[in-house]
């Protein structure tokens, strides 16, 4: 079970962040507005940012470069982040961009250049980094998606392409450059995961991503020997949980490895230096999941939301 107390904190910790951002935000502040409004998000608490959209719209809109239609990235980010994550926010808002990306439009001027663009994509990095395949898939199929540009044929093409990636033996991504499981395998089955949970791509063989997470969960139960996870523990615990759902046997499998997980999550959070160190969005979505697994009998607080990048998965 997830104390009660815990969930508490973590709610009244999320809550304050939002207020403060809220209440000391200047013209440039895009990046905390995106991270703003995506703790909301998770914690269910969208209308604590609503009421401040006409402030918040205009953050978010500025900083486009009027010729691209792109944003300023940083340096270990694929150019289409910045892209996603203010669309994102602005679609949360009821609001959009003030000029097209150029770049979206043109990998789908045609199916060959979306064809030649999803093979071309880095996939000995499945996950992130500047050329990660995973953040690239995400934030062209997201942005695309929301922006209203892609058809559902040209999802398919991106759909036949992926699929034909994916490794034998354990399913993930990519069957080319996987010899021995490591972390970025992880990143990239979650990265790509939800890609087809958003929309919809039928997943075979999640026998092979049941068998990664075996095989490379640490005894603490957490999946990163590092304190904060990172993201490791989030997207480990999204995938057990999504692929197992409807599978009794692999279900029975995932649930040893996801009590370990929640022990060492409530372990480390009620530390106080652990917990000043977390990243509290990250665990709202951990424990949206672990929360519904093992549910407190006294846990009389609204379930959270395991929401990606505006979407609810």
């Amino acid at each position: 079970m997830i104390p009660v107390k815990l969930v508490r904190r973590i709610r009244d910790t999320a809550r304050a962040r939002i207020a403060r951002a809220l209440d000391d935000l200047e013209p440039d502040d895009r990046e905390k507005v995106i991270g703003t409004i995506a703790l909301a998000h998770r914690l269910g608490r969208l209308d604590l940012v609503l009421p401040r959209r006409e402030r918040l719209i205009p953050i978010l809109q500025q900083g486009q470069d009027g010729a691209s239609g792109g944003f300023p990235h940083e340096e270990w980010h694929v150019p289409l982040v910045p892209v996603l994550l203010t669309v994102t926010g602005l679609r949360v808002l009821g609001a959009g961009l003030l000029h097209p990306v150029r770049e979206l439009e043109r990998i789908l001027s045609s199916d060959e250049a979306l064809r030649d663009w999803v093979e071309s994509l880095d996939w000995s990095h499945p996950w992130g980094g500047p050329t990660g395949a995973g953040h690239n898939l995400i934030s062209f199929t997201y942005s695309a998606d929301d922006l209203g540009l892609i058809s559902q044929a040209q999802l398919e093409i991106i759909r036949q392409v992926v699929e034909a990636g994916r490794d034998d033996v354990y399913g993930v991504w990519h069957r080319d450059h996987l010899k021995t499981p490591e972390m970025m395998h992880l990143g990239g089955a979650f990265a790509t995961g939800i890609v087809y949970a958003r929309f919809g791509w039928p997943l075979d063989r999640p026998e092979g991503t049941v068998k990664l997470l075996e095989e490379i969960q640490l005894p603490t139960g957490s999946w990163n020997e590092n304190w904060p996870a990172g993201s490791a523990d989030m997207d480990a615990t999204w995938l057990l949980e999504r692929y197992t759902r409807h599978d009794a046997a692999l279900r029975r499998r995932a649930m040893p490895m996801l009590e370990r997980c929640a022990e060492y999550t409530v372990k480390r959070l009620t530390d106080p230096d652990d917990f000043a160190k977390a990243a509290i969005d990250t665990h709202l979505n951990l424990l949206s999941i672990l929360r519904a697994l093992f549910p407190n009998p006294n846990d009389d607080l609204p379930p959270w939301r395991f929401v990606m990048f505006g979407q609810e998965l």
